[in-house]
Parts: C-alpha cells; sequence; structure tokens
C-alpha cells in the first residue's frame, strides 16, 4: 500500500500509496484484491469504475528493488474511490504486501484500509473510519506475537498516503498551489502505522512521460523534500528522492519483474 502520498520506498521506510484495478489480466488480480478487501469487512461495489491500472519500479541508485501494480477504482453507488496495490520487494528475501485504501470520492476523507504483508513475520493492519477516529487492529501471523490496536484522531486534512498523488492533481485543477496535509501511512514498515505531516509546493512545470503529461510537485513528508510527477488524472508518473537515490517510476509488467530476474 503506498501511491498518492503513500509511496512505498522500502530502502527508508517511506510509504508512498496507490492502488489499482485489473481489467484484462483481470480476474487473478481482482480475485486478490478482492479477498483483501473482504478481509478488511469493505462491501464490494456490484459495479467499478476503473480509473487506472499500472505498474511501477522501485530503484536505489539504478537497481531494482521492488515493484508494484496499482489499480484504482470509482465506486459511483457509494461515492467512494479504492486503490490498492500489490507490492513484491526484494531487500534480502522476497517478500509481498498488498495494501487496499478506500476514501470518499468528495473529499477524499478516510474510510477503510487493509494491509497483509507476506514472507518474513507476516502480519495483517485493518482499519475504519467513524466518528473522526480511525480504529486500526494489528494481527501478527508469527510465533510469540500478540494482536493489538490503537486509534488516530481525524480532522478535514488527513488523508491516507496512497490517496496524496489524487490529492494533489485536485490542487493542481483548483490553483492551489501550496498546502499542508496529515498522511496515514498505512504500512510504515514493521508492522507500524504512522500519521505524518506534509506539504505540497505545486509548480507550473510541465513534461511528457511516456504517453502521459505530469506536473511537478515539491513533496515534503517528515524528511528530505521529493519531486513528484503527477497526472491531471492523479496518477503517479516518477517519484524522486533525491538525497536517498531512490526513484519510483511508471513502467511495464515486463519490464518491473525484468528488474528484479523474475519472468512472465
Amino acid at each position: 500500500g503506498r501511491i498518492a502520498a503513500h509511496l512505498h520506498d522500502p530502502a527508508q521506510k517511506i510509504v508512498f500509496a496507490f492502488t489499482q484495478t485489473g481489467e484484462k489480466k483481470g480476474k487473478k488480480m481482482n480475485i486478490v484484491y478482492s479477498a483483501v478487501l473482504a478481509s478488511a469487512f469493505i462491501a464490494l461495489p456490484a459495479k467499478a469504475e476503473n480509473l487506472w491500472n499500472e505498474w511501477y519500479l522501485v530503484s536505489k541508485n539504478g537497481s531494482g528493488i521492488s515493484y508494484f501494480e496499482e489499480v484504482a477504482e470509482g465506486r459511483p453507488k457509494e461515492r467512494e474511490i479504492s486503490i490498492t496495490q500489490r507490492w513484491v520487494e526484494k531487500i534480502g528475501e522476497r517478500s509481498e504486501l498488498y495494501i487496499g485504501s478506500v476514501a470518499g470520492e468528495a473529499r477524499l476523507a478516510p474510510v477503510a484500509f487493509f494491509v497483509e504483508r507476506k514472507g518474513n513475520k507476516p502480519y495483517k493492519i485493518d482499519g475504519r473510519a467513524k466518528k473522526k477516529k480511525l480504529d486500526i487492529t494489528f494481527k501478527p501471523a508469527f510465533p510469540g506475537s500478540t494482536k493489538s490496536s490503537e486509534s488516530i484522531e481525524l480532522d478535514s486534512e488527513t488523508y491516507f498516503s496512497n490517496f496524496i498523488p489524487l490529492l494533489i492533481s485536485r490542487r493542481i485543477t483548483g490553483g492551489k498551489k501550496t498546502f499542508s496535509f496529515q498522511a496515514v501511512v498505512e504500512d510504515a514498515g514493521d508492522m507500524n502505522v504512522e500519521l505524518k505531516s506534509g506539504r505540497v509546493e505545486i509548480t507550473a512545470t510541465e513534461k511528457k512521460i511516456g504517453s502521459e503529461i505530469c506536473r511537478k510537485a515539491m513533496v515534503n513528508i517528515g524528511g528530505p523534500s521529493q519531486e513528484w510527477w503527477i497526472t491531471k488524472k492523479g496518477k503517479v508518473c516518477l517519484v524522486d528522492f533525491p538525497d536517498s537515490g531512490t526513484k519510483l517510476e511508471l513502467t511495464t509488467e515486463k519490464e518491473a519483474k525484468k528488474a528484479l530476474g523474475e519472468g512472465i
């Protein structure tokens, strides 16, 4: 889980959240995502609108360290948007991470999220927003672990990190160039959820990345500034972490898997 404000940079435990939905390759991916969201007790819509379905590669100093598929869907009946991500990480041993986040369509207010990590020290996290609070349950699945819970207070400027790119895209259209926010990082590593303060400065710079026209925004989320390139729809094209040599780039399934030595 990690695209809009939720970029997951495994090297730095930075999370940038995104979601995806499968169409063509649809059945297998949708089954996985449906299982993830159902586990979080999020009602699945009868008919969803596909917003985008993309693949991303995360590299450090030119070497691939992880990739993810992101699916974003609109839920007209519920007036919600869902973003799901399936991450594959190869830092040491291979691990997989699933993140599903749901927000209200109008203001992107948090509704619910679910995280499942497979591999070394597996765990699940789920959270539901109710009465201006996000109630979170942590469910470790390794020996000697115990279930726990916590709550985070929500205000009108608090969003799931996966929705930060979409939030930025809306401010591009609205003309607001600088703004602050609070980001709930759905998976901050080691079975943690974090609330981070962020600030965005939207620039006037645009460039074409692949087939997409993207706008540049400088984003700070509790650390050095990051350079984000985002479409008007809210899709991320590129995120650059200049201080660490880490990049998140829009790519294809074939190239993402190839960078980590996997075939398709």
